[in-house]
């Protein structure tokens, strides 16, 4: 699956939020930038706030602090993280949305707390899946 595949600005509406995209751009950090610095067309009607005070959001961790920036016709890595800020009360069922748009070939885990990012991991990484269910995070499916 590509990132194009997925269709965050269906999460994003259908969930409230007001920002989702699946990358930061070439020379941004993580830690450093923040959706105030993406393009005003992955926003709730293209609108960006004047602060990140209250801003919900869905970013996947792709930035070059990482594991580098993607473009949107590159595959889907096997280990993917997302950050997030909206209440846990819509957790689970972004979770269950981005789960639908993955499809059997990837799993969606459901962070412990606010403290941990989403992670997706490609079905067949048994392994990865292994460790982050005794890291503490837990498929949507046990929800």
């Amino acid at each position: 699956m590509k990132y194009q595949d997925l269709n965050l600005r269906k999460i994003r509406e259908d969930n409230g939020l007001d920002f989702a995209h699946f990358t930061y751009l070439r020379g941004m950090c993580s830690c450093c930038f923040s959706p105030l610095e993406l393009p005003a067309r992955y926003w709730h009607k293209g609108i960006k706030p004047a602060s990140m005070d209250n801003v919900q959001y869905l970013l996947f961790k792709n930035a070059d602090n990482g594991s580098g920036w993607v473009k949107k016709t590159d595959e889907l890595k096997d280990y993917q993280c997302v950050s997030w800020e909206f209440p846990e009360t819509k957790l689970v069922q972004i979770c269950k949305d981005l789960q639908e748009q993955l499809g059997d070939e990837y799993v969606v885990l459901v962070p412990e707390s606010k403290d941990f990012c989403i992670v997706i991991i490609k079905a067949s990484e048994s392994d990865l899946l292994a460790t982050e269910l005794k890291r503490g995070h837990h498929h949507i499916l046990e929800e």
